[in-house]
């Protein structure tokens, strides 16, 4: 990188997380694929880079867990405008949570992007896959802290209601008293 790009890369993608916060999707998707581009036309190394304050791999793995997070909140505006999820296109988020996963060695990206693609098949009503995307995620451990809380809770949640629509009662009972006994939340299912 030359230091005038990381600096455009970087005032791109903070603006793009602002733009997410104030709703702005198209804003937010439009800065952080310049980012992206950025990022990915510079061919020299920053300064940043040869001291260590940032691993230019795991922000670009967070740029796509983004994008593809905003794709995915275009589907959901539409679904509650018609309720036709089914028929959505959902290929680009799932391609930039995939992109986001290829990218990280952060397991909590990892996961992340996995339980959101999980979702997306969730919301069409593919069980199945939702069901292997959320069992992928599982494999992920974070650490706890104050301020982080896991996703397994809501993973075991989604598990135990994907295998309800397939038609294994038993195991999503299983899976629902997981959800519950490691839920901070006491309406955990209320919650998915």
């Amino acid at each position: 990188y030359k230091d005038i790009d990381y600096f455009k890369e970087t005032i791109f993608m903070q603006r793009g997380i602002i733009k997410v916060s104030l709703g702005d999707l198209n804003g937010a998707e439009k800065d952080i694929n310049e980012s992206i581009e950025i990022a990915l036309n510079s061919n020299q190394i920053s300064i940043n880079q040869i001291l260590g304050d940032f691993n230019a791999w795991e922000r670009h793995a967070y740029k796509y867990l983004l994008i593809g997070g905003i794709y995915s909140e275009k589907i959901k505006n539409d679904l509650q405008k018609n309720n036709e999820f089914i028929n959505k296109d959902f290929s680009k988020s799932i391609e930039n949570f995939k992109r986001a996963i290829d990218l990280s060695e952060s397991e909590r990206v990892k996961k992340n992007a996995l339980f959101e693609i999980g979702n997306l098949y969730f919301w069409k009503k593919d069980y199945k896959q939702a069901l292997k995307y959320f069992e992928e995620a599982l494999i992920y451990k974070i650490n706890l802290d104050v301020f982080t809380n896991d996703l397994d809770e809501y993973i075991y949640a989604k598990i135990g209601s994907s295998k309800k629509f397939i038609g294994d009662s038993e195991n999503a009972i299983d899976s629902y008293k997981k959800a519950i006994n490691i839920s901070l939340s006491p309406n955990i299912l209320l919650e998915i």
